[in-house]
C-alpha cells in the first residue's frame, strides 16, 4: 500500500491508495476515509475534492455553513440562472 501522510488540524484524514478495484471506506473512530482505487481514476485529485465536499455537507451546514448550487443556461436574448 503507498501511503503518503499529510496531517490536518480537525483530525480527520483521507488516505488513498492505488489498487485495481475502487473502494471507499470510512473508519469512525479513527476518523479516516480510506479510498482504493487505479491511479488513472485519482490522478488530478478532483475525485477525492469532490467526494470529500459531498461527505462533509452535514458537518458544514452544522456549522452554518451552506453549499449553494446553481445552473446557468442562455436562450436566445434571456439568460436563466
Amino acid at each position: 500500500m503507498d501511503v503518503r501522510e499529510n496531517p490536518t488540524n480537525s483530525g480527520y484524514s483521507i488516505v488513498y491508495s492505488t489498487g485495481e478495484l475502487t473502494n471507499v471506506e470510512y473508519d469512525q473512530n479513527k476518523k479516516q476515509l480510506l479510498v482504493v482505487g487505479p491511479k488513472e481514476e485519482f490522478s488530478d485529485g478532483q475525485a477525492l475534492a469532490y467526494m470529500t465536499f459531498f461527505l462533509t455537507e452535514a458537518q458544514r451546514q452544522a456549522d452554518g455553513i451552506v453549499t449553494a448550487h446553481r445552473c446557468r443556461f442562455v436562450i436566445p436574448k434571456i439568460a436563466v440562472f
